[in-house]
């Protein structure tokens, strides 16, 4: 989508976006909102700062509408949440990425009240699960 839309603006290869976005990623972590701001970069860079403020509404709206999107639970996974918790397992979720995307997304998907305990972090390690 970015390099459809910076296209008239700047002469880039696939390549370079994919790089340049990569390095925005880096920066801005994980989730739909720095997603759209490494987009938002991305494209202020490859098109050498000539991309119009119309462009920049059509990423906007893509990041509203991705963030938005309905939660798909994988088929079976409540049922084997549900045959944990009856087996008096505690379960615990760890996410990561945007406090508010990722809450917003564990209540949309219904399992919430499945887990002991939620835990959002910005970044996952080995000591993160200890």
């Amino acid at each position: 989508m970015l390099r459809h839309l910076a296209q008239p603006y700047g002469r880039f290869g696939r390549t370079q976006v994919r790089n340049r976005a990569a390095q925005s990623g880096r920066l801005y972590g994980y989730g739909i909102k720095g997603f759209v701001l490494s987009m938002a970069e991305t494209a202020i860079e490859v098109t050498d700062q000539c991309i119009p403020a119309e462009e920049f509404q059509t990423i906007l709206a893509f990041g509203r509408t991705t963030r938005e999107h309905a939660v798909e639970v994988f088929v079976g996974a409540r049922e084997v949440l549900e045959a944990l918790r009856a087996r008096d397992h505690e379960l615990w979720l760890i996410s990561k990425g945007d406090l508010f995307d990722q809450e917003s997304r564990i209540a949309r998907s219904g399992l919430a009240q499945l887990f002991e305990h939620v835990g959002i972090v910005f970044e996952k390690g080995h000591a993160t699960h200890e």
